[in-house]
Protein backbone atom coordinates (compact mmCIF):
# COMPACT_ATOMS: atom_id res chain seq x y z
CA UNK A 1 0.00 0.00 0.00
CA UNK A 2 2.79 2.56 0.61
CA UNK A 3 4.38 1.79 -2.70
CA UNK A 4 0.69 2.36 -4.52
CA UNK A 5 0.28 5.42 -2.18
CA UNK A 6 4.01 6.93 -2.80
CA UNK A 7 3.89 5.91 -6.50
CA UNK A 8 0.12 6.53 -7.54
CA UNK A 9 0.04 3.67 -8.34
CA UNK A 10 -3.86 1.52 -8.62
CA UNK A 11 -4.19 -1.99 -7.39
CA UNK A 12 -5.30 -2.82 -11.08
CA UNK A 13 -1.19 -1.63 -12.06
CA UNK A 14 0.17 -3.75 -10.10
CA UNK A 15 -0.19 -7.17 -7.79
CA UNK A 16 2.16 -8.48 -5.29
CA UNK A 17 1.67 -11.19 -2.64
CA UNK A 18 4.49 -12.57 0.17
CA UNK A 19 5.45 -16.27 0.66
CA UNK A 20 8.83 -17.72 1.96
CA UNK A 21 10.22 -20.28 0.31
CA UNK A 22 13.36 -21.74 -0.62
CA UNK A 23 15.04 -20.65 -3.95
CA UNK A 24 17.88 -23.60 -3.10
CA UNK A 25 14.57 -26.27 -3.42
CA UNK A 26 12.44 -25.30 -6.19
CA UNK A 27 9.24 -26.29 -5.95
CA UNK A 28 6.23 -26.37 -8.57
CA UNK A 29 4.84 -23.13 -6.21
CA UNK A 30 8.34 -21.45 -6.66
CA UNK A 31 7.47 -21.95 -10.99
CA UNK A 32 4.42 -20.99 -11.00
CA UNK A 33 4.81 -17.87 -9.25
CA UNK A 34 8.10 -17.37 -11.88
CA UNK A 35 6.23 -18.31 -14.75
CA UNK A 36 2.89 -15.64 -13.81
CA UNK A 37 5.44 -12.55 -13.11
CA UNK A 38 5.88 -9.97 -15.02
CA UNK A 39 8.68 -8.91 -13.56
CA UNK A 40 11.05 -11.23 -12.03
CA UNK A 41 13.83 -10.23 -9.84
CA UNK A 42 17.07 -11.51 -7.60
CA UNK A 43 18.55 -8.68 -5.59
CA UNK A 44 21.88 -9.26 -2.89
CA UNK A 45 20.60 -12.80 -2.62
CA UNK A 46 22.13 -14.47 -6.06
CA UNK A 47 25.65 -14.80 -4.09
CA UNK A 48 24.56 -16.44 -1.57
CA UNK A 49 22.52 -18.92 -3.16
CA UNK A 50 25.79 -20.11 -5.01
CA UNK A 51 27.72 -21.11 -1.56
CA UNK A 52 25.40 -24.23 -2.77
CA UNK A 53 26.44 -24.29 -6.73
CA UNK A 54 24.57 -27.48 -7.34
CA UNK A 55 21.57 -25.90 -6.09
CA UNK A 56 21.69 -22.80 -7.13
CA UNK A 57 22.19 -24.01 -10.68
CA UNK A 58 18.61 -25.50 -10.23
CA UNK A 59 17.77 -21.71 -9.37
CA UNK A 60 18.94 -20.69 -12.71
CA UNK A 61 17.18 -23.16 -15.26
CA UNK A 62 13.96 -22.33 -13.26
CA UNK A 63 14.44 -18.84 -14.31
CA UNK A 64 15.29 -20.53 -17.83
CA UNK A 65 12.64 -21.96 -17.86
CA UNK A 66 9.76 -20.50 -16.03
CA UNK A 67 10.30 -16.84 -16.92
CA UNK A 68 7.56 -16.22 -19.33
CA UNK A 69 8.49 -14.73 -22.88
CA UNK A 70 9.06 -10.74 -22.95
CA UNK A 71 9.01 -11.06 -19.00
CA UNK A 72 11.95 -9.50 -17.18
CA UNK A 73 14.90 -10.63 -15.00
CA UNK A 74 16.28 -8.01 -12.96
CA UNK A 75 19.44 -8.89 -11.03
CA UNK A 76 21.54 -6.81 -8.58
CA UNK A 77 24.10 -7.76 -6.57
CA UNK A 78 27.93 -6.07 -4.92
CA UNK A 79 30.33 -5.16 -7.49
CA UNK A 80 33.35 -6.58 -5.63
CA UNK A 81 34.63 -9.60 -5.11
CA UNK A 82 31.68 -11.09 -3.09
CA UNK A 83 29.90 -11.61 -6.72
CA UNK A 84 32.84 -13.96 -8.44
CA UNK A 85 32.06 -17.14 -8.17
CA UNK A 86 34.87 -20.03 -7.98
CA UNK A 87 34.53 -22.56 -10.79
CA UNK A 88 37.41 -25.36 -10.90
CA UNK A 89 40.43 -22.64 -10.79
CA UNK A 90 38.72 -19.88 -12.58
CA UNK A 91 36.75 -16.84 -10.68
CA UNK A 92 33.82 -15.57 -12.51
CA UNK A 93 31.17 -12.40 -11.54
CA UNK A 94 28.07 -13.97 -11.11
CA UNK A 95 26.19 -12.08 -13.80
CA UNK A 96 28.61 -13.78 -16.40
CA UNK A 97 25.82 -16.83 -15.92
CA UNK A 98 23.17 -15.08 -17.89
CA UNK A 99 25.13 -12.69 -19.66
CA UNK A 100 26.06 -15.99 -21.79
CA UNK A 101 22.29 -17.04 -22.14
CA UNK A 102 21.29 -14.50 -25.47
CA UNK A 103 19.78 -17.56 -26.64
CA UNK A 104 17.30 -16.75 -23.78
CA UNK A 105 17.90 -13.08 -22.65
CA UNK A 106 18.36 -9.55 -24.23
CA UNK A 107 20.05 -7.70 -22.22
CA UNK A 108 18.28 -4.26 -21.48
CA UNK A 109 20.52 -2.97 -19.31
CA UNK A 110 23.83 -3.81 -18.52
CA UNK A 111 25.98 -2.08 -15.61
CA UNK A 112 29.12 -3.88 -14.16
CA UNK A 113 29.82 -0.78 -11.40
CA UNK A 114 27.56 1.23 -10.51
CA UNK A 115 27.72 3.41 -7.00
CA UNK A 116 25.24 4.69 -4.47
CA UNK A 117 25.64 6.89 -2.06
CA UNK A 118 23.86 7.51 0.63
CA UNK A 119 22.00 11.41 1.56
CA UNK A 120 25.49 13.33 3.72
CA UNK A 121 22.68 14.26 6.24
CA UNK A 122 21.28 10.35 6.67
CA UNK A 123 20.37 9.94 10.45
CA UNK A 124 20.16 6.04 10.99
CA UNK A 125 21.23 4.32 14.27
CA UNK A 126 23.30 1.79 12.14
CA UNK A 127 26.71 2.97 10.35
CA UNK A 128 25.52 2.92 6.83
CA UNK A 129 28.48 2.92 4.23
CA UNK A 130 28.16 3.47 0.40
CA UNK A 131 28.18 0.49 -2.23
CA UNK A 132 29.37 -0.84 -5.67
CA UNK A 133 26.69 -2.76 -7.24
CA UNK A 134 25.88 -4.57 -10.55
CA UNK A 135 22.75 -4.20 -12.59
CA UNK A 136 21.49 -6.44 -15.37
CA UNK A 137 18.15 -6.14 -16.37
CA UNK A 138 17.02 -9.18 -19.27
CA UNK A 139 14.13 -9.45 -21.39
CA UNK A 140 12.53 -13.13 -22.37
CA UNK A 141 13.32 -13.68 -25.68
CA UNK A 142 10.24 -14.19 -27.47
CA UNK A 143 9.73 -17.44 -29.72
CA UNK A 144 10.29 -16.50 -33.11
CA UNK A 145 11.68 -13.66 -32.09
CA UNK A 146 14.01 -12.87 -34.72
CA UNK A 147 17.98 -12.75 -33.30
CA UNK A 148 19.83 -9.14 -33.26
CA UNK A 149 23.43 -8.35 -33.87
CA UNK A 150 25.48 -7.50 -31.01
CA UNK A 151 25.70 -4.06 -32.53
CA UNK A 152 21.54 -4.15 -33.09
CA UNK A 153 21.04 -5.50 -29.03
CA UNK A 154 23.80 -2.42 -28.06
CA UNK A 155 21.72 -0.13 -29.73
CA UNK A 156 18.69 -0.86 -27.98
CA UNK A 157 20.47 -1.19 -24.82
CA UNK A 158 21.41 2.32 -25.10
CA UNK A 159 18.10 3.58 -26.18
CA UNK A 160 16.60 1.29 -23.29
CA UNK A 161 18.84 3.70 -21.11
CA UNK A 162 18.26 6.97 -22.71
CA UNK A 163 14.58 6.06 -22.46
CA UNK A 164 14.91 5.15 -18.65
CA UNK A 165 17.22 8.50 -17.88
CA UNK A 166 14.11 10.35 -19.41
CA UNK A 167 11.42 9.22 -17.65
CA UNK A 168 13.83 9.67 -15.01
CA UNK A 169 14.19 13.18 -15.54
CA UNK A 170 10.55 13.36 -16.08
CA UNK A 171 10.13 12.36 -12.48
CA UNK A 172 12.22 14.88 -11.40
CA UNK A 173 10.60 17.54 -13.15
CA UNK A 174 7.41 16.40 -11.84
CA UNK A 175 8.42 16.04 -8.17
CA UNK A 176 9.87 19.61 -8.40
CA UNK A 177 7.01 21.17 -9.63
CA UNK A 178 4.89 19.46 -7.20
CA UNK A 179 6.98 20.56 -4.14
CA UNK A 180 8.20 23.91 -5.48
CA UNK A 181 5.31 25.61 -7.65
CA UNK A 182 3.62 26.72 -4.16
CA UNK A 183 7.15 28.14 -3.32
CA UNK A 184 7.88 29.47 -6.57
CA UNK A 185 4.15 30.93 -7.56
CA UNK A 186 4.61 33.14 -4.25
CA UNK A 187 8.22 34.40 -4.87
CA UNK A 188 6.72 35.60 -8.46
CA UNK A 189 3.33 37.22 -6.86
CA UNK A 190 5.68 39.57 -4.68
CA UNK A 191 8.02 40.14 -7.87
CA UNK A 192 4.48 40.90 -9.55
CA UNK A 193 3.84 43.53 -6.56
CA UNK A 194 7.24 45.17 -6.53
CA UNK A 195 6.94 45.56 -10.40
CA UNK A 196 3.13 46.79 -9.91
CA UNK A 197 4.54 49.24 -7.14
CA UNK A 198 7.07 50.78 -9.08
CA UNK A 199 4.85 51.53 -12.31
CA UNK A 200 2.75 53.39 -9.61
CA UNK A 201 5.55 55.29 -8.68
CA UNK A 202 6.59 55.93 -12.35
CA UNK A 203 3.45 57.00 -13.18
CA UNK A 204 2.99 59.50 -10.31
CA UNK A 205 6.25 60.94 -11.34
CA UNK A 206 5.76 61.38 -14.65
CA UNK A 207 2.23 62.94 -14.14
CA UNK A 208 3.79 65.25 -11.66
CA UNK A 209 6.56 66.25 -14.32
CA UNK A 210 4.39 66.76 -17.03
CA UNK A 211 1.65 69.38 -14.74
CA UNK A 212 5.00 71.17 -13.38
CA UNK A 213 5.65 71.68 -17.04
CA UNK A 214 2.16 72.60 -17.86
CA UNK A 215 2.12 75.20 -15.29
CA UNK A 216 5.36 76.40 -16.34
CA UNK A 217 4.02 76.84 -19.54
CA UNK A 218 0.88 78.74 -18.74
CA UNK A 219 3.07 81.15 -16.57
CA UNK A 220 5.07 82.18 -19.31
CA UNK A 221 2.09 82.65 -22.00
CA UNK A 222 0.21 85.14 -19.20
CA UNK A 223 3.94 86.96 -18.93
CA UNK A 224 4.22 87.55 -22.38
CA UNK A 225 0.44 88.97 -22.92
CA UNK A 226 1.81 91.83 -20.28
CA UNK A 227 5.09 92.45 -22.57
CA UNK A 228 2.98 93.61 -26.11
CA UNK A 229 2.85 97.14 -26.52
CA UNK A 230 -0.17 99.28 -25.09
CA UNK A 231 -2.39 100.00 -27.87
CA UNK A 232 -4.56 103.48 -27.52
CA UNK A 233 -5.85 105.98 -29.92
CA UNK A 234 -4.91 109.04 -28.30
CA UNK A 235 -2.11 111.02 -29.89
CA UNK A 236 1.60 110.42 -29.19
CA UNK A 237 3.33 112.58 -26.68
CA UNK A 238 5.90 115.05 -28.79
Amino acid sequence: DTIRYKWGIGARQIQYQFSIDNLLQISPDIERSIASAQLVTAMFIFNELFSDKANAMNFVKAIVKCVAPGAYFLLVDSAGSFSSIQIGTKSYMSYMFFDSLGKHFTPIISEDSKWFRHAPNLDYPLNVENMRYFIRLYRKTVLGQVHLTDREAALLTEYELIRNEVKKMGGLIAEINEEELDALTQSMRAVEQKLALVYTVFRSSIYAHLSQQEASGQAQDHGSSFAEPFQTNCPPFD
